[in-house]
Order: structure tokens, then sequence, then C-alpha cells
């Protein structure tokens, strides 16, 4: 076989680059193709999704002079603990605002579905209660309806003490009047409810009726608004109660001794933890990478907690806060793994990445989304003071869930 010569091989040459080039343009062109089928399918998708959660014509025909009236709807919950993240929708259609309108969860729900039960607050500083009203007809239901009178002349808590005795309360359940508030009761069909909502903007008082229950498990409800409160006046003064905190490194990191209850931090509790025996959420100084202290977050196989350093900031500069999105739940059997990587640059890309540890940085004020099973709320904190391998003081707050 001859040679090429050197005419011939730039000629080669230049054909097979014109054939990568071509391929490389019908690559990328495959690639944006798929991103609007697949834009093309998430609508389509969200169309469905809005047609599942729609309630049957025959409901609406049944409740029509009711619907006719301000303030009322007709809704499909989902039970969550069989749709969430089967759907496209956060919260697989198992939570509603009936302020908003929406079935999305980061829509500042004000109810919920699961296992069987009606629940409201799911995070930080959104709370509420509600009770049952037997044998009470939903169209009979007026702000002097005995079990609706308490929350509709309730005044929301101002002093931190005070929301954390009432979030503990609704959790455990309280009686008035004689009748027995909770955060929490059992979805029974054909029975009404009376609902305190509360959020930072907005409190509402809501009556509501499951009519039936569907095959797949959902419930239809029809509802109505009884009040609107016109803001939230306990949320300015709570926000404002910032609080402060020292904590210290492990005496001994080798030891089972480790764990002394000034190393773990508890935002649901507001207090320092023991993490060898109680849940907490932030930990300092477990960690030393090329000699700086980081923190951490409490690993467990529930906990989903992420954290955002935001920078060098002051209380009083302007913050945009956007929602964090929780680390995604293990699947079955699977143990919950943090990979730190220290080495070069792809230390450097990782240290800038990572949502489950943060570098300690004096002056820098951090966001945290904190979930686990019982809890989904955020908190902001700053580090005020800072010793390397010595402590740390940080003054932090709860803040409301960000709205995107």
């Amino acid at each position: 076989m001859s040679r090429l010569n050197s005419a011939q091989l730039i000629v080669v040459v230049l054909a097979i680059l014109g054939l990568l080039s071509d391929a490389l343009a019908q690559s990328s062109t495959d690639r944006g193709r798929l991103l609007d089928e697949i834009e093309l399918l998430r609508n389509e998708i969200s169309k469905k999704e809005q047609q599942l959660l729609s309630p049957a014509p025959e409901d609406a025909a049944k409740f029509q002079s009711f619907l006719a009236e301000p303030d009322t709807g007709l809704i499909r919950l989902m039970p969550r603990e069989v749709y969430d993240r089967r759907l496209i929708i956060s919260g697989g259609g198992a939570y509603y605002s009936f302020t908003k309108l929406t079935h999305d969860y980061y829509g500042s729900p004000d109810i919920a579905l699961e296992r069987g039960e009606f629940s409201v607050g799911f995070g930080g500083l959104d709370w509420g209660f509600m009770a049952s009203l037997p044998d009470t007809s939903i169209e009979s239901v007026t702000l002097k309806t005995e079990g609706v009178r308490f929350p509709a002349e309730f005044r929301s808590p101002q002093a931190e003490a005070e929301v954390r005795d009432w979030l503990r309360l609704s959790g455990q359940g309280f009686s008035r009047n004689g009748v027995g508030y909770k955060r929490a009761v059992t979805a029974v069909v054909d029975t009404t409810y009376i609902l305190m909502s509360i959020h930072p903007r907005s409190e509402v008082v809501v009556v509501y009726r499951p009519i039936r229950k569907d095959i797949d498990g959902s419930m239809i409800i029809a509802w109505k608004i009884l009040k609107r409160f016109p803001d939230a006046a306990y949320t300015s003064q709570f926000l404002q109660a910032q609080q402060r905190v020292t904590l210290y490194p492990l005496p001994d990191r080798k030891t089972t001794q480790s764990f002394n209850g000034t190393s773990c931090f508890d935002f649901r509790a507001g207090s320092r933890m023991n993490g060898a025996r109680g849940r907490w959420d932030l930990g300092y100084g477990f960690a030393i990478l090329n000699n700086e202290d980081w923190f951490i977050l409490s690993g467990g196989r529930e906990t989903r907690t992420v954290i955002k350093d935001l920078g060098e900031l002051r209380w009083t500069d302007p913050l945009e806060v956007r929602a964090l999105k929780p680390i995604p739940e293990p699947a079955n059997g699977e143990q919950r793994k943090h990979p730190i990587d220290t080495s070069g640059d792809t230390g450097d890309v990782w240290a800038k990445t990572t949502n489950t540890m943060a570098k300690v940085a004096i002056g820098h004020i951090y966001l945290m989304h904190i979930k686990d099973a019982e809890s989904d709320f955020y908190v902001l904190f700053r580090v005020d003071s800072f010793n390397q391998q010595s402590y740390c003081t940080i003054t932090w707050r709860l803040i409301p869930t960000p709205e995107k």
C-alpha cells in the first residue's frame, strides 16, 4: 500500500474533522430536542396531575349552592405516604393552602393528609390547631358556633417563649370550653372540622368537611374560610428575637466521652444537646479540614437537613433568602453518606458545593433548612465570635419558610 502524500493526508484529516463536527452538532441538536421533549412531557404531566387532583363533577354538583358562597371551595387531598415524590407537584398533592389555592408544599399550606390524619403546621413559624365539630353540618357553621369561638378570638402569641409553649401544646392537644384541639386529628368522612392555621404572613380560621373517600385513598373536602386575620402580629417581634449560644469543641475526639453536651445544638428546643443521646441539628468541633473548623449537621438516617453559607453579613444587612432543597430521602435499607473531598482542586469544588457541612467563618450568616421526620423549618445564624478549635458563639433566629 502506498503512503499518503501530505496533500492527501490533509484531505483525510479535514474529512475526519468534518465528520466529528457533524457528529457533535448532531449530538447537541439531539440533546436540545430531548430537553424540549422533556419540557413538553412535564407540562403534559402537570395537566394530568391537575385532573388527578380535581374533585369529580358529581361532588361539585352536590355542593353547588354552598360553593356559590364567597371563600368556599372543593378540593381533593392525596395521602402523602402514597403520592409524595410520585407526582411532580411538591408534596404529592397531600397539602393545600386555603389562601393561595394551591397544592404545592412550598405554597404555605394550611392542611395535609397523611396516614389517615389531617394536620396543620409544617415547619418554622407555621403552626395551628384543629378540632372536630360533631353532628354539625358545614353549612350551619358560623363564628359563633361552639368550638369556633376560641380560634376566632384567638390572639397569636408575641413572645418567643409563648410561641414555643403553643407549639408544644398543639402537638400534645389541649381543651378549651369543653372542646379538644390538636395539631393533627383523625380524618373521618362526613365529619365537620374547624381549623386555625397560623403563618407569618397570614392567619385564617377555616371550617372543612371531608365528604367522600376515593378508592385511591384520596379525600374530597368542602371548605370555607370563616375569618382572615389582617396579619400575624407575633411574627415581626418573634423574628427579631435573636438568641445567642456558645459551642465548644470536643474534649477528646477519640474517646466515647466526646458528646459532652456543649458541641451540639437543637434549634427546635433552643438548647445545647448531648449528641450521643438526643436529637440535634448543628455540631461544632467535630470536623477540622486543612486546619480549619467546620460545622457539621446531624447525620441520622431520617435527617435531610442542609446548610448554606450566605457570606459575610450583618443582621441589619438586607437578606435575600431562598428555599433550600433538602437532601433526598434514602432508599429502603440505604445508609446515609456524607462524602468529604479535601484533595487539591476537587476539594475546593466540594467545599463550595457541599450542603451538609460549612466552614466556620466569623461574621458570616448561614441558612439552614432543618428537615426530619418531625421537623421542617428554617433558621438563620451568624458567627459573632470564634477562636479556632476553641469556641464558636452564634446568634440565631427562626425565619418563615421562604416562598421560593
